[in-house]
């Protein structure tokens, strides 16, 4: 499984191959944190400096290279562990194909993160990205996610139209999945009934997750509250 797809369909989309001049460029960009997505890029340079990124950012890179660039996940794996100081190729890879829309093809969805989204949610205040993006210090969040920066910094510009990309390219793996889906439920047996223990599994942990992301908010909504109160 660390370098086998977990589901022989997805052997048409995700392949170990050399890349093709495209796909390198898009993937060399990505191990520099160039990609102009100032989230991604911020995390990319953490990786190469420290050895470590948290965990939702390396899924937010991963989907990243894998769905949006369309570079295969052992390509983005092979980059992790060269970096990770706590790198496990058991977890790692497995994640990777996670990430990549590979695993829990009985689940109609898969996520596929919005990097700029992401910042308004997890770096409103620009602390992460302007530690490790030096150019785009001085931008409000506005003015980054506007592009305004360009053609006045030496942040590049997008590498990719993320939209449109995770558009095309998300419905590749949807409709890889979807034949998987369809395969394992015809067949029966022991690959079914191991992909709905894994699906089962996965529903528990997002119950559990979201349940404690909505009692983070009560906590933060009270304290903001409290907060105004005393103001």
């Amino acid at each position: 499984m660390a370098h086998t797809n977990r589901y022989p369909e997805f052997d048409e989309w995700y392949l170990p191959d050399e890349l093709t001049p495209q796909k390198q460029e898009l993937y060399g960009a990505w191990q520099e944190g160039e990609t102009g997505f100032p989230l991604v890029d911020a995390s990319m340079r953490q990786l190469k400096t420290m050895g470590w990124m948290n965990f939702r950012m390396r899924a937010m890179c991963a989907t990243f290279l894998t769905i949006n660039c369309g570079v295969s996940w052992h390509h983005g794996a092979r980059h992790y562990m060269n970096y990770l100081v706590d790198g496990d190729l058991a977890i790692d890879n497995w994640q990777w194909q996670m990430q990549a829309g590979v695993t829990n093809p009985l689940s109609d969805t898969f996520r596929i993160y919005n990097p700029n989204k992401n910042i308004e949610d997890k770096d409103s205040d620009l602390r992460f990205i302007y530690h490790w993006i030096p150019e785009l210090q001085g931008y409000s969040l506005p003015e980054i996610l506007s592009l305004v920066y360009q053609g006045e910094s030496h942040y590049p510009a997008p590498i990719l139209n993320w939209s449109q990309t995770r558009k095309v390219n998300g419905k590749i793996v949807s409709d890889l999945r979807k034949r998987v889906r369809e395969r394992l439920i015809a067949q029966g047996g022991d690959e079914y009934e191991g992909a709905a223990i894994a699906k089962t599994t996965v529903d528990k942990y997002w119950e559990v997750k979201d349940k404690q992301y909505q009692e983070y908010r009560c906590r933060q909504e009270k304290l903001d509250f409290e907060a105004l109160k005393n103001f």
